[in-house]
């Protein structure tokens, strides 16, 4: 791409060039002998110093042209093998899950079910509870059954499967189930190349310690996948990459992120935490976000129509407040007055 738009650049100078060698003025008729000479020379030597950088140009071009294409870069499927395949429809579900910290409360009497193959992104606002529920199923809390003979791989930000005192290498390789040739591919992948996976983890920056320990988990012996905001301090080679691998992953995936790209490129179900209940959908991210408009759409027009039927009732009292009969019992209707302004106001701020 470089090369040719340097060559499309060069084209235009030539052109630009030729030009100029064009326009350069002829001996006028009226000039004398000895000046009409000295301007002849000067044209000459101009469009010569001209006609040179046009070739000069040319041959620039015919150097680019001669340049050998660069090699399209070779994609290289990481088939990560589902070890020892689940078979039940129901990977991960939750019963009456209740979880709070002293006075505050982060779960209650919340459910959910996460079926076999799904791609799952849990989201909500920060401190609603993702990590919590995420520890719970990591620490086989009573209220969750994971299925069995699941064999969870588990990216965490802590990267506490890392041994700083071994190299790159050293540490995929010490749980992996796949050969070192393997390995090599998905680090490369990974924008971890030849010597550097002889580095040890003590010297790697956080963006390198979060890609050896995601190669790390890829590669050991699981059948679940669960990340905890798995593409922080990545840059954008290796999200690609990252992306392609869990989309290709043909077994169940619950991960938390905040990158919404992210999230629409991988997740086929969205799991949300709000009010202290788990809500399942099943659709992309794009498709989750079109439903939840739908429904404020539909949510608020329903209260319109209450707040309507409201104002004729208010309308009513006020009447008969105004103009009481014998058998209107006034307390009971300035009563109601009064309720009727409160759940207008609670209506009105819910639009």
């Amino acid at each position: 791409m470089r090369n040719i738009k340097e060559k499309k650049r060069l084209q235009e100078v030539i052109t630009d060039t030729k030009q100029k060698v064009k326009s350069i003025k002829k001996t006028p008729k009226r000039m004398g002998n000895s000046e009409a000479r000295l301007h002849k020379m000067g044209g000459q030597k101009a469009k010569a110093n001209l006609e040179r950088a046009v070739k000069s140009v040319e041959k620039r071009i015919e150097h680019l042209e001669a340049k050998e294409k660069p090699k399209r870069q070779e994609f290289i499927k990481l088939d990560i093998t589902d070890s020892n395949k689940l078979h039940s429809k129901i990977i991960i579900e939750g019963r009456n899950i209740t979880k709070r910290f002293g006075e505050r409360v982060i779960l209650n009497n919340a459910e959910f079910s996460i079926f076999n193959g799904s791609k799952v992104a849990l989201l909500g606002p920060n401190g609603c509870g993702k990590s919590t529920l995420i520890k719970m199923i990591m620490n086989n809390d009573d209220s969750i059954r994971v299925a069995k003979g699941a064999k969870i791989g588990y990216f965490s930000q802590d990267m506490s499967v890392l041994d700083e005192s071994l190299t790159i290498i050293e540490n995929v390789m010490e749980s992996s189930i796949y050969n070192e040739t393997f390995a090599r591919i998905l680090l490369a992948r990974l924008l971890i190349k030849k010597d550097d996976i002889y580095k040890k983890i003590s010297v790697l920056s956080g963006g390198e310690r979060v890609k050896v320990s995601f190669a790390k988990m890829l590669l050991q012996d699981i059948n679940l996948l669960i990340l905890d905001e798995p593409t922080n301090y990545m840059d954008i080679n290796s999200l690609e990459v990252v992306e392609k691998v869990l989309k290709d992953y043909h077994s169940t995936l619950l991960f938390v992120s905040h990158d919404r790209r992210f999230v629409d490129s991988v997740a086929d179900n969205i799991m949300t935490i709000e009010k202290h209940k788990i809500n399942m959908f099943k659709g992309s991210y794009k498709e989750y976000l079109t439903n939840k408009n739908k429904c404020i759409d539909n949510s608020k027009e329903k209260i319109k129509k209450e707040i309507l039927i409201l104002e004729n009732r208010l309308s009513e009292v006020i009447g008969r407040l105004s103009m009481p009969l014998k058998k209107d019992d006034v307390a009971a209707l300035d009563k109601e007055y009064y309720e009727i302004l409160g759940e207008l106001k609670q209506l009105r701020n819910r639009i």
